[in-house]
C-alpha cells in the first residue's frame, strides 16, 4: 500500500464492501529475512534483524530462468538503527494510504517469523542497539513504535495485531523468554487501545514453505 496505483485499485474494493454493509481491515507486514533478491529492487539482499539466514526456509521467488518457484531464503543484511526507525514511518504511510481509500482499520502482522517477530525473538535478535534483544523493552520497541504510528492514523479500536507465540515457521529459534515477552506485549497493546490480538499458535505446513492448516483452516503461505 505504497503507490498511487495501489490506492486507486483498492478504493472500489472498500467501497463495495461498505455497500454490502461490511467492514474491511488491511493487514500490513514486512517479511524481513524471508525474502530473495530476485523479488527486490536492483537485486538487493533481503533485510533482517541480524545477518542470520533463515536456514531451512524457502520463499516463492524468481529462478535463474525467471520462473517463479520455491527457493531458499537468502542471507539478509542487518537493518541499521536508522533504517528500522525509518521503517516505522513506512508502516505509518501505508496506514495513512489505507485510511484514505476507505479501509476501516489495520491489522499489523507481527507473527510467522516475519520481520517484527524477528525483532521480538530474544535468541535471533542479537542486536545491541535500542532495538536489541537484550531487554524486553528493546526487542519489542519496533512493534510498539509501529503500533503507535498506526493507531495515530486510525485511532484506538481500529488496529489489531497478529502474533504467533511458540511458532517455528520461518526457521524461528525456540525462545526461552517467549511467555514473558508475549505477556508483556499484550499488556502494552491493551494500554495502546489495540482492538484485538489475532493469535496463531502454529502453522502446520504441508512443506516448510507450503500452505498450511491451523485447526482445519487454510493459512497464508
Amino acid at each position: 500500500m505504497h503507490s498511487q496505483a495501489q490506492k486507486q485499485a483498492w478504493r472500489p474494493v472498500t467501497e463495495e464492501v461498505h455497500r454490502q454493509g461490511g467492514t474491511i481491515f488491511m493487514q500490513l507486514w514486512h517479511v524481513g529475512r524471508l525474502a530473495h533478491s530476485s523479488l527486490l529492487p536492483n537485486g538487493q539482499a533481503p533485510v533482517g534483524v541480524t545477518a542470520e539466514q533463515a536456514v531451512g526456509s524457502e520463499v516463492f521467488a524468481h529462478g535463474p530462468d525467471g520462473r517463479l518457484r520455491f527457493m531458499a531464503a537468502e542471507m539478509p543484511r542487518p537493518l541499521s538503527t536508522e533504517e528500522v526507525t525509518a521503517m516505522v514511518g513506512t508502516f505509518a504511510k501505508a496506514a495513512a494510504n489505507a485510511r484514505e481509500v476507505g479501509f476501516d482499520g489495520i491489522e499489523i502482522h507481527a507473527a510467522n517469523g516475519y520481520l517484527i517477530e524477528q525483532f521480538m525473538n530474544s535468541v535471533l535478535n542479537t542486536r545491541t542497539d535500542c532495538y536489541g534483544g537484550g531487554s524486553m523493552e528493546d526487542r519489542t520497541r519496533f512493534l510498539m513504535e509501529v503500533v503507535d504510528a498506526v493507531v495515530a492514523e486510525f485511532g484506538p479500536g481500529r488496529v489489531g495485531v497478529r502474533l504467533s507465540p511458540f511458532g517455528k515457521y520461518g526457521s524461528m529459534p525456540a525462545d526461552p523468554l517467549v511467555e514473558e515477552t508475549f505477556l508483556y506485549i499484550v499488556e502494552q497493546l491493551g494500554r495502546r487501545g489495540v482492538a484485538y490480538v489475532h493469535l496463531l499458535y502454529e502453522l502446520l505446513p504441508v512443506r516448510q514453505h507450503g500452505i498450511g492448516h491451523v485447526r482445519g483452516a487454510p493459512s497464508r503461505p
